[in-house]
């Protein structure tokens, strides 16, 4: 049949009166105006079975008089093929709601908030994290469905090329457990993951975690210093170095957990890795550095805030990747100033070893070594966090830092 409709009739079709108007063009293709001048186009068929239906193909301006008749050619071989073009759109509407709702973003935080009575505030938040960091931006909006293996394994790629390459594995185990809770909830048959080999990415680092020489402090220090970072980046590095805290306990640091004038830093538990609170004695360096440190983020909440957005914590790998432009990549992390500060202080001969465990955060398997350290002996380690401060500065400075093996003679509780 001979198509009726023209461009300019349809612009300047009108509605008749009080009722709906149709305009026909071909083949069962009209368009609808309503009273209220709404175009719509239509398209009315039979199906194979003999009943009558109606297919929406779309609103005028939106869709032209050319896409209205190609949606209706595509229908009409639909029929043709004895499918129904009503029953395939609301179909095809459904598959659509159905991977809106199980991408890997809404997945991954099903199967992170199951966690919640599993593990610590700060395990949650980290991982939860390292997820919207790592994971989102590429594989986020992806459907379950669709995940390939190659996708999986170039974004793990993409956290290998930044040296992360146990964050890497880790956010591997955190793919595999979303799409597990996937294949359960029946939103997929098989594991993407599972085409990944255990060799496919780089072993990560000894779990002693990268770190110079003791005697090499003092470069470390002086690199940090002269770095071109920003002035909290900076900062936040030397304050992990004097204070031997993990680096995400630092980072979430807040102004209201510090008592400047008695020289302490109380961490929440829930912040803490094995959930109980931590009490910190500051050093006199420390204390100086809070002290510059509030001219930059003094009016925030958190001592040591994201450049773009104040009001949350620096990023997990800030502090890892200044200390790459310091030119340390591959020798040292954040987390190895830990084992800096625990090596020196033990290989000092004068410190206690449960006082640098305790200033560590660590906690004794023994119930009566707990016990005895309930009192965390406080003044002793105020001490040790002075003499380390004072360690710092002496191998900042370049002097001749010598570590005598002699009989442990700190024996007193606070």
């Amino acid at each position: 049949m001979q198509q009726k409709l023209t461009d300019l009739a349809v612009k300047n079709a009108k509605p008749n009166g009080e009722r709906a108007r149709k305009l026909a063009d071909a083949n069962g293709l009209y368009l609808h105006i309503e009273t209220t001048g709404a175009k719509y186009w239509r398209y009315r068929f039979r199906t194979l079975d003999g009943r009558e239906r109606v297919a929406a193909l779309g609103i005028y301006p939106l869709v032209t008089l050319a896409d209205a008749r190609k949606a209706h050619l595509e229908a009409r071989r639909l029929v043709s093929a004895g499918e129904d073009p009503v029953a395939v759109k609301q179909a095809a509407k459904r598959d659509a709601q159905t991977a809106a709702a199980s991408t890997f973003e809404v997945v991954a935080r099903a199967w992170h908030a199951k966690k919640a009575t599993e593990w610590t505030p700060l395990n949650m938040q980290r991982v939860l994290r390292r997820m919207e960091i790592h994971l989102f931006p590429d594989l986020g909006a992806l459907p379950v469905a669709e995940i390939k293996p190659k996708q999986i394994l170039g974004t793990l790629r993409k956290i290998e090329a930044t040296g992360l390459f146990e964050t890497a594995h880790r956010c591997l185990s955190y793919v595999k457990c979303v799409l597990q809770l996937a294949r359960e909830d029946e939103l997929i048959e098989s594991l993407a993951t599972e085409a990944i080999s255990h060799g496919a990415l780089t072993a990560p680092a000894d779990r002693n975690y990268s770190r110079v020489k003791p005697d090499e402090i003092g470069a470390l220090c002086r690199a940090i210093d002269a770095a071109n970072l920003f002035p909290t980046t900076r900062l936040g590095l030397a304050f992990v170095l004097l204070t031997a805290v993990r680096s995400c306990e630092a980072r979430g640091a807040r102004w209201v957990e510090f008592d400047l004038q008695h020289g302490r830093w109380t961490i929440p538990g829930e912040r803490m890795k094995m959930g109980a609170a931590h009490i910190v004695p500051l050093s006199r360096q420390a204390l100086a550095l809070l002290m510059e440190l509030r001219e930059h983020s003094g009016e925030r909440e958190f001592l040591f805030p994201n450049h773009n957005r104040p009001q949350v914590p620096m990023s997990e790998n800030a502090m890892l990747y200044a200390l790459n432009r310091a030119g340390y990549a591959g020798r040292q992390t954040v987390h190895g100033f830990r084992g800096l500060f625990s090596t020196v202080a033990n290989e000092s001969g004068e410190w206690d070893a449960d006082v640098i465990e305790l200033c560590l955060a660590h906690q004794s398997g023994n119930a009566v070594r707990r016990a005895y350290n309930s009192a965390q002996r406080l003044a002793d380690r105020a001490r040790l966090m002075e003499w380390w401060a004072d360690y710092l500065d002496r191998s900042r400075a370049g002097a001749e830092v010598v570590v005598i093996n002699r009989p442990v003679i700190l024996k007193t509780a606070a």
